[in-house]
């Protein structure tokens, strides 16, 4: 019994042994796997290839690895790309976060098509426009104009065997968004006034970055003014500008391209094609504007040889004004005089939601711009009343102009329905100039 005892006795040693020494080998195998990562050293940079831009902007970005060990995408969707995770903006109580997308793209997150792995010593480089989203909505913005800097996302391994990864994040430099710079073909005459025959100069400017090439199909490359067009109330109403037949075109010869920040000049006669192409005369008196290979060009007046009765040989003694009177209900009721100065006295009475008077000045296009709606419905040849009570409890409104010592006032009922359009798109017109609006809604 004793000997069967001390054999189990140094049997149970051996297992024991056996197993410890199983165990040992295994911490052996397992340390020599293992390699942590906490000796790490450098760091991940984020450059842009600028400091300044403008809105709606390509910006130009480089990741680069300078860690001891390689990095990894956080965009877990796509296994190829890293993540920008969104961009700051500078303010004086510190940044502000919103989320991003690329405006070419589309992505709530814009994906860094980079290897998933960037090797220390690798960098990679990408180009967005970047867009904010708005509101907690669907709608995005160009960056506004102010100091951003980019978050972008990465991941290491803890080690070299396990999936378990730690998640990082690297600022990029600062930079600068401003207001973006509209780049446009501008078309401008000499003058904003023309006497009939008087010669009308013509400038044609590229700001476009790249250069500009005639629409023209004639043989000889040159622009062409498409047609000239007359301001009526309501719309334009298109004219051929006088060239030469076979073409109603006129074209002006100069080279074929404008190349980019550079602009020519031309004159044309205000002459235009009437009954087709066979015959031609003067432009009438009006407001009209070019369009040259679909560039409209500023709005300018031709006036007639003899002065109109529109044509103010002062404009500060002009005067203009409307007065909207009371119906069977809320109508607003109020008045406004407006002088040639640019002064306009609006006086609130009820159903408004300013009441007493207020001044506020608009410039002195927009007073001519007032005269000519006057000029365009010919409003001096209005019958002086349209007061028929055709359609009742409508409210009324009455408008005067005064020019050059002559002055006219119509009243209109609104249920006189014998009363022309253009009366009440000139009423209309007047508050839009105006403003009413800001007293009256």
């Amino acid at each position: 019994m004793k000997k069967q005892l001390v054999a189990l006795g140094i049997i149970g040693v051996l297992v024991i042994i056996g197993i410890s020494g199983c165990l040992e080998n295994n911490k052996e195998d397992n340390e020599s796997i293992i390699t942590p990562t906490t000796h790490l050293s450098g760091k991940v940079t984020v450059t842009t290839n600028r400091s300044e831009y403008e809105q709606n902007e390509t910006i130009n970005i480089t990741l680069y690895n300078g860690l001891n060990v390689s990095i990894y995408s956080m965009a877990a969707s796509v296994p190829s790309s890293s993540c920008i995770e969104h961009i700051e903006k500078k303010t004086s109580n510190g940044w502000t976060s919103f989320m991003i997308r690329d405006k070419n793209y589309g992505d709530v997150c814009y994906f860094v098509w980079a290897p998933r792995e960037i090797k220390p010593g690798q960098k990679v480089s990408f180009g967005c426009i970047p867009e904010i989203w708005l509101n907690e909505t669907n709608n995005y913005s160009a960056l506004e104009p102010g100091v951003y800097r980019l978050v972008i996302s990465y991941q290491i391994r803890e080690d070299n065997l396990s999936e378990n990864w730690t998640g990082q994040t690297v600022y990029s430099n600062e930079f600068y968004v401003e207001k973006e710079q509209i780049q446009e073909v501008i078309v401008t005459t000499n003058k904003i006034e023309y006497k009939q025959n008087e010669t009308v100069n013509i400038t044609m400017f590229n700001g476009l970055n790249v250069s500009i090439f005639s629409l023209s199909a004639s043989l000889s490359a040159v622009f062409s003014i498409e047609r000239i067009e007359k301001k009526k109330f309501g719309g334009w109403q298109s004219f051929f500008a006088m060239g030469q037949w076979p073409e109603c075109d006129y074209d002006f010869d100069f080279a074929a391209e404008i190349k980019s920040g550079e602009s020519v000049s031309f004159d044309w006669k205000p002459l235009i094609w009437i009954s087709g192409c066979d015959n031609f005369t003067q432009a009438e008196p009006g407001v009209y504007r070019l369009l040259i290979d679909s560039v409209y060009s500023n709005e300018f007046t031709i006036t007639g040889e003899n002065i109109s009765d529109y044509e103010p040989t002062d404009i500060n003694n002009v005067v203009i004004t409307l007065e909207r009177t009371a119906c069977y209900g809320t109508c607003p009721v109020y008045n406004l005089t407006i002088h040639g100065n640019g002064t306009v006295v609006y006086e609130g009475k009820r159903f408004v939601n300013i009441t007493g008077i207020r001044t506020i000045t608009i410039s002195d296009g927009e007073v001519r711009q007032l005269i000519s709606e006057f000029e365009t419905i010919d409003y001096f040849s209005l019958n002086d009343n349209y007061t028929q009570k055709i359609a009742t409890d409508m409210p009324s409104a009455t408008t005067s102009i005064s020019v050059n010592g002559k002055t006219k006032t119509i009243s209109h009922y609104h249920g006189d329905t014998s009363a022309p359009t253009v009366l009440i798109l000139l009423e209309d017109k007047i508050d839009e100039i105006v403003n009413s609006s800001q007293w009256i809604d």
